[in-house]
């Protein structure tokens, strides 16, 4: 058997837009597109950066804005302190927020394409 025998038939026209016709990968390098979006997204995400690193020293009613304490198994959020006991409620919030999100998707469409 020719060793040619083995080899496949070359493409008619191209495969992959990553591929070159001798089979190599071709490389893309994608320039970064600067422009109003590109500005507003990089603005929030550098107050988010902002707003989580603060998050921790801010305080409401006297008690830290939020604190995760699973030793002691106590959740403050919006200086309210959440026990075991609280689960159903916080439960019941998850769901009706993931309800409303659903909803509002439904109702709405595509809310939150494009970023």
């Amino acid at each position: 058997m020719p060793p040619t025998a083995l080899l496949p038939e070359p493409a008619a026209e191209r495969v992959l837009p990553t591929l070159n016709q001798d089979g190599t990968r071709r490389w893309l390098r994608p320039t970064l597109s600067r422009g109003r979006f590109f500005r507003q997204r990089r603005g929030l995400a550098w107050g988010l950066i902002a707003l989580f690193t603060l998050i921790p020293y801010l305080r409401m009613s006297g008690k830290p804005l939020i604190l995760l304490d699973v030793v002691r198994r106590q959740f403050t959020l919006f200086g309210t302190t959440f026990l075991p006991t609280d689960t159903v409620l916080l439960m019941l919030l998850l769901v009706g927020i993931f309800l409303a999100i659903f909803w509002l998707t439904a109702v709405y469409g595509r809310v939150w394409c494009g970023w």
